[in-house]
């Protein structure tokens, strides 16, 4: 076992992703190896508390324990509603141009920074992303001349790299709309719990969904489905996850028709059900573990800004 006195001669680096629905920290060396690690529900849309006050809430034992070890954060927490404002960048870009917009945030006798997030601005383009970008950078092979990712969640984001550049992105709102749904519309009073995941009504979903094409009216269809029990209450969640899942991909269609592999970055929940998804497309997908990409990334923009020395 690792013993405390070793790991505090181990740590370089507390790497946190801070989005909107997770706060996710990692203590990590100058190898990348995770010492130690926590992960909690404080998102943006969670907090109860200011940011400086969560933040030592939910990293205080390591700021006592390693004074000396900067912080470097991604996500909503550099965003207009965050802890502070870090100014986008404007993509297209370099990919590790990402870390000369690193910048500090004042907080007493400590070194920390935050990622800026990157930006589209054109005339019929608008969209934003935070931390995706970094969980990009983490899983980015320089070797493949063009990559696409996929990165589920609250505000699902794909992201194209091509010739080391960060070319083009786009943002669904799936995840939000799904816990919209099933939280505060209609449907929810008619939600009943179920222990495991119906696959039979998630595939439904995304059979129903190709089959249509149009989001909006196959959103209402759930009620009569359930009216005419042609739908279980308890299979409603989940005939709506594959509904809003397969709109998602059939919507990024110009990013992946050109693309022979997706890049999958996503918890264990999600990865199951949008692989099941691009099975269902005909696409085939490389899974890799989402923390490993959150903290290589983090760790690659601390050395490339110099927080951490070369």
């Amino acid at each position: 076992m690792t013993s405390w006195r070793m790991l505090l001669q181990e740590a370089d680096l507390i790497a946190i992703d801070w989005g909107s629905s997770n706060f996710r920290a990692f203590l990590l060396n100058r190898k990348g190896v995770v010492l130690q690690k926590k992960d909690s529900h404080a998102g943006l849309l969670n907090l109860t508390e200011s940011y400086p006050v969560t933040f030592q809430q939910q990293i205080g034992d390591w700021l006592s324990a390693y004074p000396s070890v900067p912080v470097l954060m991604c996500g909503m927490v550099g965003s207009a509603h965050g802890w502070q404002e870090i100014p986008y960048l404007t993509c297209p870009l370099s990919i590790f141009a990402l870390a000369q917009g690193i910048r500090a945030i004042h907080y007493p006798e400590r070194d920390i920074r935050i990622v800026p997030g990157l930006c589209l601005q054109t005339p019929d383009r608008y969209d934003v992303m935070r931390g995706e970008e970094t969980k990009v950078i983490g899983s980015y092979r320089p070797e493949i001349s063009s990559q696409l990712f996929c990165l589920p969640g609250t505000h699902s984001k794909w992201v194209h790299i091509k010739d080391h550049q960060l070319i083009n992105f786009t943002t669904y709102f799936t995840g939000e709309l799904f816990s919209l749904l099933v939280n505060h519309s209609i449907l929810a009073k008619q939600i009943t719990p179920q222990q495991t995941s119906d696959w039979d009504a998630f595939d439904q979903g995304m059979r129903d969904a190709n089959r249509s094409r149009a989001l909006l009216s196959d959103i209402f269809t759930v009620r009569p489905r359930v009216l005419f029990q042609a739908l279980a209450t308890s299979s409603i969640k989940d005939y709506l996850s594959g509904l809003l899942i397969a709109h998602e991909i059939m919507e990024a269609q110009p990013y992946w028709e050109l693309h022979q592999k997706i890049t999958l970055l996503a918890n264990t929940t999600l990865s199951e059900r949008y692989a099941r998804a691009f099975q269902q497309f005909n696409l085939t997908v490389q899974e890799l573990d989402v923390d490993a990409a959150i903290t290589d990334g983090l760790l690659s923009l601390a050395i490339e800004s110099n927080l951490l020395k070369r």
